[in-house]
């Protein structure tokens, strides 16, 4: 067994974690997790003389969390923190596996290790290349769990991140691929470039940033590459200050733009196959806000990876990690400045090559490749165009259906108004109830009532489910009465958002998600290209149903596919 501070001092990789633990008080392999990273590394054909075990600081923190340490013993962290500093330097070990963010945070200065984990950086300060990664026992018992971070999700990259040491660990120094990136050229050299693409080129990945709020409508550059090694990120305006006192200006002169948008709108409408990371974001936009279509997208890197492992997450980050050689990039843009930003946005179309290479030779390995083509990625061009044309609105039927559940709130205010003595409602002077305030249901029905609560998960719940079986079991009248107030008001405010979702140009938005569920199906959320909309694949029965018409001179058809 490889104890803290043990091991061979000569060997290639120093793997490093926080502190030493309560149990075992000397060893990093211990218990399931961490037998996970050495019976790993073992079976991967490492011996374990080419380990060496390390920790920041040589004591066990109260409670068994590092945080103790930066709040109590800070000079424990320095001190440790420098004794690694100085045995690295003078080992000299092929590569340093930084576990968890409490390592990277003082190796590299970073905190967030599902950004940096899987990404092998450079320190000068160390003198070698570190790999950040996720702890084992993060692994083997992840708690975060919701619909960006599935079950097992921890484990599956970590195991990715263990193989990633065995090929890291045989050499030293930096062995990635480097790219040419070009910023924000002048005038006539972005024309070349543009002009030489088109003539050359037999594929365009294309990236685009837009500044939020995305109601701005405004694509601030664009980054393309035709090749793997270089991309060229061209500016169209300059969006400079912080946020709320930003100031906005043309990169290029008022005759040059609309050149180079002429040029750029060529380039992308030309029957030269396109890749994209989310392509449904970009092309949408591109086209809603610039008039600029998407001709023959011919991959969506983000899509082959959902096709490919559903249950991983897809942003461009983390496919870098999988699929590429390349330099980790994203934290460019939080670092602010122009030409921070240019290059992580001629980085983000380079990385889409990249990753586009090593998804085909994985879908090739898993004989999902024609899957992906024939069946996934002919519905992305479909669902873009779904989402741009929307559905028209009936506008007087939702405005006269808006009137209608309004009056019907205002009757069951008036209602709660003259039977309660006194006000629950400290907010309102025309009102003396809120019937979706979940505060004032617990004051209602749980002191002043005294209807026994129901908890959810240990915590007092007054939901539409709490209401439900509340008017449905109890044998009080006003009880009864006053739950399903309370419910009909919900269903009518409910109602009411809906009929007031914002509509462009009288059409009603849905941005259809091709990678968004894990059975291949189809969902879909409000517009971000126009700022509004809504799900169009789950509208409430009634009324917003109902406000919904067919285009001109065509009518609904409802298709079934289920066999018979």
């Amino acid at each position: 067994m490889i104890k803290m501070g043990r091991g061979n001092l000569n060997a290639k990789v120093w793997v490093v974690g926080p502190h030493v633990l309560k149990q075992d008080v000397g060893q990093i392999f211990t218990h399931q997790s961490g037998m996970l990273l050495y019976n790993t590394l073992l079976t991967l054909g490492v011996t374990e003389r080419e380990i060496r075990s390390e920790v920041l600081v040589y004591d066990i923190p109260r409670g068994s969390k590092f945080t103790y340490f930066e709040e109590h013993k800070m000079s424990a962290i320095v001190e440790g923190v420098q004794k690694l500093e100085m045995a690295i330097k003078a080992h000299k070990p092929n590569l340093v596996v930084a576990l968890g963010s409490s390592v990277i945070k003082y190796l590299i200065g970073q905190t967030n290790i599902m950004n940096w984990r899987g990404h092998i950086v450079w320190s000068d300060r160390l003198q070698c290349k570190i790999l950040p990664m996720i702890t084992p026992s993060s692994a083997m018992r992840q708690k975060h769990v919701h619909k960006s971070k599935k079950p097992g999700q921890y484990l599956a990259l970590f195991i990715n991140d263990v193989h990633k040491i065995k090929k890291e660990m045989q050499f030293a120094g930096m062995k990635q691929d480097d790219p040419t990136v070009i910023t924000a050229p002048p005038f006539s050299e972005a024309k070349a470039i543009l002009e030489q693409m088109y003539e050359d080129g037999s594929l365009l990945s294309y990236d685009i940033e837009c500044p939020q709020p995305y109601k701005a409508h405004l694509v601030d550059c664009i980054g393309l590459a035709t090749e793997k090694d270089w991309g060229v990120s061209i500016p169209f305006w300059t969006v400079v200050g912080a946020k709320g006192h930003q100031t906005l200006s043309k990169y290029y002169g008022a005759h040059e733009l609309p050149i180079i948008m002429g040029l750029v709108k060529k380039l992308l409408a030309s029957p030269m196959p396109k890749v994209a990371q989310n392509s449904k974001f970009d092309s949408a936009i591109l086209e809603a806000w610039y008039g600029m279509p998407v001709n023959n997208l011919a991959w969506d890197t983000m899509v082959m990876a959902h096709n490919l492992y559903c249950d991983l997450p897809k942003d461009l980050g983390t496919l870098i990690s999988l699929y590429t050689n390349l330099p980790y990039h994203k934290y460019l843009n939080a670092m602010g400045g122009l030409e921070n930003r240019w290059k992580y946005n001629a980085m983000d179309a380079i990385a889409n090559i990249h990753i586009m290479l090593g998804e085909i030779e994985e879908m090739k390995s898993l004989n999902i490749l024609d899957h992906y083509r024939y069946c996934t990625h002919p519905t992305i061009g479909t669902t873009v165009e779904m989402h741009l044309l929307g559905v028209p609105v009936d506008i007087p039927f939702r405005d006269l259906a808006l009137t209608k559940e309004g009056a019907i709130m205002e009757n069951i205010i008036q209602a709660f108004n003259k039977v309660l003595p006194f006000s629950l409602d400290t907010t309102s002077n025309s009102r003396k109830f809120n019937p979706n305030s979940p505060t004032q249901k617990k004051q209602m029905f749980l002191e002043l009532l005294g209807v026994k609560p129901t908890y959810n998960r240990g915590t007092i719940t007054m939901n539409k489910a709490t209401m439900a079986y509340i008017a449905k079991t109890t044998s009080d009248t006003i009880v009864k009465a006053f739950a399903e107030a309370c419910l009909r008001y919900k269903a009518s405010s409910t109602m009411a958002g809906k009929l007031k979702t914002p509509l462009h140009e009288g059409n009603i938005h849905t941005q259809y998600d091709t990678a968004g569920t894990d059975t291949g199906r189809l969902n879909s959320k409000a517009s971000e290209t126009f700022s509004g909309g809504t799900n169009l694949q789950n509208l409430s029965p009634g009324l917003q149903r109902k406000m919904i018409i067919p285009p001109k001179d065509n009518i609904w058809a409802q298709v079934s596919v289920t066999p018979k």
